[in-house]
């Protein structure tokens, strides 16, 4: 007998409680009740179906339906609270929510070639991320007082993530695409969320979580953004996120995690800014956050972004700290490979070799191919190399292709497996190939990517607003244009599309993401997808031309990785004389104007993605050295006293221009190129006139020199990549016995900080070096230009930096915001050098005040007076006797090492640093074997080169 419809919501109903009840028994073990919730879900969608049907249904707020029971659909749990539901319970319900949203990998385990084996856990495959701080033995940041007083060098170390959410308490976490910001936040929510649960989870994150079981509130901004779009609420902007968790969950779990967040107990995790549009959608939820943590600042909240949309000001959030995660080391490369590998063998997946073989395999890879050791510091795309080289034992070199092969890897979840469809098969469409997925998906991965930005250019954009989720509608207009070149009813086939994905597609390209949203599995899959669609000629409206496609997005924030990718597949597909058409356009531009500066600076951008001689295979070569040329036209304003444009834009510039090759003199050429100071007296030191002086500055004095040649800027990498190649560090000659014995004990082979990408830039000054490498560098270089080379003495830095008059700063005696790579508002990283116009002494040198402290030669004494008023003849004699000597002889750096262990003296601001260490006058030391990411040179000509 039929079962009538009453009689199946009576049956489901009770299915649902004996669900419910099953899962409040096992609510301490989550992984346990993944499975119940999830066919908790099935039942409660045919439920919701089924009264719908029966009009038993009551009509919420919107388009909500209310019901009996809690529904829980994606990422979104709708509680109706029933009489008597404590908040314990309602908490640990939305922890086990969290426990699902967060445990899986958001690009998801397309190694396995069955689909219907558990995904990997986060946890089981997650390897700790660093930041840009470092910390002593103790653990604490390490700060130039830390660093001075000791003997020795301790061992120094980067700062983790947790460590730094730890320290800050309140902070931005900041990262380029892949590098890990939304799985360390995603990491953390699942750990506190099982501990929650009453499981020791947090011992995943000892030892360098030290605040307690927190109940983590995870908010992915997207979907708030997408909310917001859409509500209408009247509140203040205080209050949107707590109305926002209500909407999503119930109003008491909003409340109880609001009560918890203001008693210290919670932690407020919100990922994605980067993913929220720019306009007055992003203004709302800056204002939001900014609203929230100013009322009641929570001890503990953190948000993560990417470095560029970071950068631009109306994104920057006020009283927030930021830190930026570094790139894999190569211990960490070589952990995650191993335990990858190991992981997948435990859990019996399908591998091309043993995990021993593949880990040797991959790791001997990255470490032999410059191409993939350029890749492996980025967490997403490493998990891409080990991926790929588990299911096919085989990598390609370049980045687009590492995404072209993921994606089919991914389409695989896609393909006929018994008992499911194919996409194809599914669909049904009679001459559909897997060419018309491709293009399916860049249609999809466009439209997301267009829904984010707010200039979208081409008729075929969607006009959606809010975040880079697909909505439900937005993906059936995507896809209805594909389907209109096969098929005359295309509306159904994209609905169809939707059903696929619904049923089969949570672990492919497309996954559902929440009751009406779709998403990729990682945003770049996302701008890869964008990026095809972008230089594809199929099916535009009036077939507009590629060029003005990427013209009008190349200096759009939101579109720049997507840019980027672009012109790396129009390399790769050997097409890159249209890559030299699109520079071209952008470079012709009327020159100064604002928009001329961006669009060189794109122009860059973009040629870096390929090579000089690429180009000259379609005799398009001119526009490389055009594009040079403009870049350094733009820098060359660092000859004024006020840049036209602001740091944001000279740094860039700086840094495209150092990808391409920086013709300006002395800094890619192994000359430096000299300043001249003159020999007489100028002021040394500081009087207490000047409030920041420290005691070992004083007495202030008359110093005499005489005449020297000093370099304009700090030695470079691309300076000190020379000495590496020519074997410096192999040759025993450049060293002092001091230095070579450093050296081996430490194995030092190049630069404390050589592979790490926001260091390693050519035009960027050299840091993580000794004052026993700087020595040697100074040797090498004497050889081989010919004259004598070495550090400066530290009379003769302050004397080249401030001039006779004894003003306070290169350019006076104020102290100016944005005037050098120091202070508040400086950068996290090392310029390249002639970055700062207004950072430049009288005598022309630049980047003093600011960018890298610098190793001098003289040896640290406390006071001036403690070389007992021997100080104006001991300076000049010695420099003097440096004058007199052979070039190739050692001189005043010989002499300074007459304790081995000495400390040395150091001057110059950096980059860290805080202003008063950017004083002229400002002294400091370090011991000789120290190796810190601010601490690089300069050099003084000992005797006079040759005109």
């Amino acid at each position: 007998m039929t079962e009538s419809l009453n009689d199946q919501i009576v049956r489901i109903e009770a299915e649902i409680a004996k669900l419910k009840q099953a899962i409040a028994l096992l609510a301490a073990l989550p992984t346990a009740q993944h499975s119940l919730q999830e066919q908790l879900v099935t039942a409660e969608r045919t439920l919701a179906g089924l009264q719908s049907q029966s009009g038993g249904a009551n009509l919420g707020q919107g388009n909500q339906i209310g019901q009996t029971g809690d529904i829980i659909g994606g990422n979104k749990i709708i509680y109706t609270t029933p009489p008597g539901d404590d908040p314990t319970s309602l908490v640990r319900r939305y922890l086990a929510g969290v426990i699902r949203e967060t445990r899986r990998l958001t690009y998801v385990d397309a190694d396995s070639a069955d689909a219907e084996q558990a995904p990997l856990a986060l946890d089981q495959i997650y390897i700790r991320l660093e930041v840009a701080a470092q910390v002593g033995a103790d653990g604490k940041p390490l700060g130039q007082a830390q660093r001075r007083e000791r003997a020795k060098p301790e061992p120094v170390r980067q700062m983790t993530a947790l460590e730094a959410l730890g320290y800050h308490g309140r902070l931005v976490l900041l990262g380029s695409p892949g590098s890990g910001k939304s799985t360390f936040a995603r990491h953390l929510a699942y750990c506190l969320a099982r501990a929650g649960c009453g499981e020791a989870r947090l011992e995943l994150l000892a030892p360098d979580w030290r605040r307690g079981a927190l109940t983590p509130i995870w908010v992915e901004l997207s979907p708030f953004a997408d909310w917001l779009s859409q509500s209408d609420t009247g509140q203040s902007p205080g209050e949107l996120l707590w109305a926002y968790l209500a909407a999503q969950h119930s109003p008491a779990l909003a409340a109880e995690l609001r009560r918890r967040l203001e008693s210290d107990t919670a932690v407020l995790l919100l990922d994605g800014f980067d993913e929220v549009p720019a306009g007055q959608l992003l203004a709302r939820v800056r204002a939001a956050i900014e609203a929230l943590t100013a009322t009641r600042s929570p001890s503990t909240a953190l948000l993560t972004c990417r470095v560029l949309d970071y950068a631009e000001p109306r994104r920057a959030l006020r009283g927030w700290p930021t830190e930026t995660l570094l790139p894999f080391s190569s211990e960490l490369q070589h952990a995650f490979i191993a335990g990858w590998f190991g992981t997948l063998e435990r859990e019996g997946r399908t591998l091309q070799g043993s995990a021993a073989e593949l880990t040797e395999r991959l790791q001997r890879a990255v470490r032999e191919k410059a191409d993939l050791q350029r890749l492996a510091g980025n967490p997403l795309l490493l998990t891409m190399m080990a991926t790929l080289q588990g299911a096919r034992g085989e990598l390609p070199d370049k980045r687009v292709e590492l995404y072209e092969q993921c994606l089919d890897q991914l389409l695989r979840r896609w393909r006929r497996r018994p008992g499911r469809p194919d996409l194809e098969g599914f669909l049904g469409i009679e001459d559909w190939s897997r060419a018309d997925t491709d293009r399916l998906l860049d249609h999809l991965g466009y439209a997301a990517e267009s829904k984010k930005s707010d200039d979208a250019a081409d008729d075929d954009d969607t006009g959606q607003t809010g975040s880079a989720h697909l909505t439900r509608r937005g993906l059936i207009d995507a896809a209805e244009g594909v389907f209109a070149k096969h098929v005359s009813n295309p509306l159904s086939y994209a609905e169809r599309l939707c059903e696929y994905i619904d049923t089969y597609g949570s672990n492919g390209i497309v996954q559902k993401h929440g009751p009406d949203h779709y998403r990729f599995p990682h945003r770049t899959f996302r701008e890869f997808l964008a990026a095809r669609r972008l230089i594809s000629n199929h099916a535009w409206p009036d077939e507009p031309k590629l060029t003005q496609r990427l013209v009008t997005r190349a200096t759009s924030p939101q579109w720049h990785e997507a840019l980027l990718l672009a012109a790396s597949l129009l390399v790769v597909k050997s097409t890159a004389d249209s890559l030299a058409m699109v520079v071209r356009k952008l470079l012709e531009v009327r020159a100064g104007s604002r928009a001329w500066a961006a669009n060189i600076i794109a122009a860059g951008e973009l040629l870096a993605q390929t090579e000089r001689r690429e180009l000259e295979g379609f005799g398009e070569a001119r526009v490389w050295d055009d594009t040079i040329a403009a870049l350094i036209r733009l820098l060359d304003q660092a000859k004024q006293t006020r840049p036209r444009y602001d740091t944001a834009t000279r740094v860039r510039a700086g840094l495209a221009l150092g990808q391409l090759g920086d013709l300006r003199a002395g800094i890619c050429t192994l000359n430096p190129d000299w300043c001249d100071v003159p020999k007489g007296e100028f002021l040394l030191g500081s009087t207490g006139a000047d409030a920041d002086a420290d005691d070992d500055e004083k007495p202030q004095r008359n110093v005499w020199l005489p005449d020297f040649r000093i370099s304009r800027y700090p030695v470079t990498n691309a300076q000190w990549r020379a000495f590496l190649d020519a074997g410096g560090y192999r040759e025993r000659q450049w060293w002092s016995d001091a230095g070579w014995q450093a050296k081996e004990q430490g194995g030092w082979s190049e630069p404390a900080l050589w592979d790490d990408p926001r260091f390693n830039g050519a035009n960027q000054p050299v840091v993580g070096v000794s004052w026993y490498e700087a020595t040697a560098f100074c040797r090498w270089l004497s050889a081989e230009l010919g004259y004598a080379v070495r550090l400066p003495s530290e009379a003769e830095w302050e004397k080249a930096a401030r001039g006779t008059d004894g003003r306070i700063y290169p350019w006076g005696n104020a102290w100016e915001d944005n005037a050098s790579n120091a202070g508040e508002n400086s950068l996290d990283r090392p310029a390249p050098v002639g970055c700062f116009p207004h950072d430049r002494s009288e005598y022309g040198l630049m980047d003093l005040s600011g960018n890298i402290s610098e190793w001098t030669a003289t040896p640290w004494r406390d006071r001036y007076d403690a070389l007992n008023g021997t100080t104006v003849e001991l300076w000049g004699r010695l420099i003097a006797q440096s004058e007199a000597e052979d070039a190739g002889d050692v001189d005043l750096a010989d002499r300074a090492e007459t304790a081995e262990e000495e400390r040395h003296t150091i001057r110059g601001g950096a980059w860290n640093l805080n202003r008063w260490n950017a004083r002229c006058a400002d002294r400091d030391h370090y011991h000789p074997s120290s190796r810190f990411n601010d601490l690089g040179l300069r050099v003084v000509a000992a005797l006079t080169p040759a005109e």
